[in-house]
């Protein structure tokens, strides 16, 4: 048994890590269900932001950059 926070069950990766070492899943399962779970998310978080107030997605560091300068 894990002494986990309702939260820290909720995270990504701590569920799947424990499925591992618990024998549930292998290493390899757990990596690839973190790695899906996490690019789900990613994408919630991108339709989140696209509702919300005007928002300029931009990739790089460079990207933000150049707007800030340029406008």
């Amino acid at each position: 048994n894990y002494d986990l926070s309702k939260t820290a069950r909720a995270a990504i990766g701590y569920k799947e890590v424990i499925d591992y070492l618990d024998g549930k899943m292998s290493l390899e399962d757990a990596i690839a269900l973190v790695q899906q779970r996490s690019r789900n998310y990613a994408k919630r978080q991108v339709t989140f932001f696209k509702h919300q107030l005007p928002v300029i997605m931009k990739d790089t560091a460079e990207e933000i950059y150049e707007e800030i300068i340029n406008g």
